[in-house]
């Protein structure tokens, strides 16, 4: 089992990258339709263009990864220049004004974006290969994740120090920005330069003859657990992506909360998060991860389908919903990411092959495909039936926008069920798969 100290910093950098997370994945659509001229149908098709082009880097940063070790590190110097690339597109992101077109929205997207694929692609590999048993994947995933949402809690509260401190709300994402830089310089550069990633594979053991992707991609078809939990996470990520775009338009418009009590509820949801990680990592220790994951899924959507009836002004009722499924996120983000690391192994010793890098391009392609899905289809979805941001809305308008941004996630989420009930890579099946790759790899 690592350390606590390169637990510490494995995790860190999780809470830089999250600081811009509200600014572009909640906030942005919001942000650019009221800072440009654009509108809500055009940012939407503004984001799926982003993200379309961003996906197609991901099995390209994936390959390179498995493909070109370098004698710095098979996986650092891959995130060392995701944060290069990243951080002068978030700056140029943060500053729209009224003339900003849809060309240079997409553009400096497609900078983040792909930063941030060079980074995270890696990052996540990084912590599968830094802890390899069960229960300490969930440890270093919870820790990553715990402070993804630190991050994200921190960016909540930003605003408020923000405006307290002088700083007008028209340059606060571009305030975050430059705290999110220097953060993440910070933090990456510890992880970079005090964690020693684990031992180079020998040269017998890496798979170097030229990819055959055809053949690659047939063998992941055949891999059952790989087919099934990506497919779980892509359904959940278009739960998840459609709450997430709708939810400041919901706030806003449907219980019409003031900024100060959006900010706050907004950090209620993801401090209940934090205080939930604790939680699902102690039940994962000798329960099952994938019937836990269901446990929240079944827990979270119980809880939701209230939300459409909630009156204006429900703004306590709506708190006590962000406490319990906020509770649950903890699961959400930790356990299936810890699932995943499983399935790798999986892969490894069937396949006989050591290529997480790919393996997990494939995880983050499917995470942005969800949300470029759920922003492409729900901001167009209720702009279609009235809903104009910024605008009186009519009633019924409102109620759609309440069904969409509540009951589809709903609906989604019972897909994930269905597909995650018998998962076959059990806590028990996993510590047999690493018992026999560690006999393979001594023999």
């Amino acid at each position: 089992m690592r350390s606590n100290r390169d637990l510490t910093l494995y995790a860190l950098p999780g809470l830089a990258t999250a600081l811009p997370t509200l600014p572009v994945l909640v906030l942005l659509p919001q942000y650019y339709a009221t800072a440009t001229s654009l509108s809500l149908a055009a940012i939407g098709l503004g984001l799926l263009i982003a993200r379309l082009l961003d996906m197609a880097t991901d099995p390209i940063v994936g390959w390179l990864m498995d493909r070109f070790p370098t004698r710095w590190g098979k996986r650092k110097p891959w995130m060392l220049l995701g944060g290069l690339l990243a951080a002068p597109a978030l700056v140029l992101l943060s500053i729209p004004d009224p003339s900003t077109s849809l060309l240079e929205m997409v553009v400096f997207l497609c900078g983040l974006y792909v930063g941030w694929t060079f980074f995270s692609i890696p990052y996540n590999a990084l912590g599968a290969e830094l802890a390899v048993g069960a229960y300490d994947r969930t440890r270093f995933a919870s820790a990553r994740e715990g402070a993804t949402l630190a991050g994200i809690v921190l960016a909540s509260a930003l605003p408020a120090i923000l405006k307290a401190s002088g700083v007008p709300t028209n340059e606060q994402f571009f305030a975050i920005a430059l705290i999110t830089i220097v953060t993440g310089a910070a933090t990456i550069s510890f992880l970079l330069a005090l964690v020693r990633e684990a031992p180079r594979m020998r040269e017998a053991e890496t798979h170097h003859q030229r990819d055959d992707w055809r053949s690659f991609l047939n063998s992941l078809g055949k891999n059952k657990p790989f087919v099934v939990i990506v497919s779980a996470w892509l359904v959940n990520g278009l739960a998840n992506g459609t709450g997430t775009v709708l939810f400041p338009f919901f706030l806003t418009d449907v219980l019409k909360t003031t900024e100060q009590q959006k900010n706050l509820l907004i950090f209620l949801y993801f401090f209940c998060a934090i205080l939930g990680l604790p939680l699902w990592l102690y039940l994962s220790r000798n329960r099952d991860k994938a019937k836990l994951w269901l446990v929240s899924i079944i827990i979270v959507s119980i809880t939701f389908t209230v939300v459409p009836f909630l009156p204006e002004g429900a703004v306590l009722e709506f708190g006590i919903v962000c406490v319990i499924t906020g509770l649950c996120l903890g699961a959400d983000l930790a356990l299936p990411a810890s699932l995943f690391a499983d399935v790798t192994d999986w892969d490894e010793f069937r396949s006989r092959r050591k290529r997480r890098g790919i393996l997990y391009s494939s995880w983050t392609l499917t995470a942005k495909l969800s949300l470029a899905v759920a922003a492409g289809v729900c901001l167009p979805l209720v702009e279609f039936f009235g809903f104009r941001a910024g605008e009186p809305n009519s009633q019924f308008s409102l109620d759609v926008l309440a069904v969409v941004y509540a009951l589809l996630p709903v609906a989604l989420k019972m897909g994930v069920i269905a597909l995650m009930w018998n998962f076959p890579i059990t806590t028990r099946a996993q510590r047999s798969i690493r018992r026999r790759l560690e006999m393979r790899e001594r023999a």
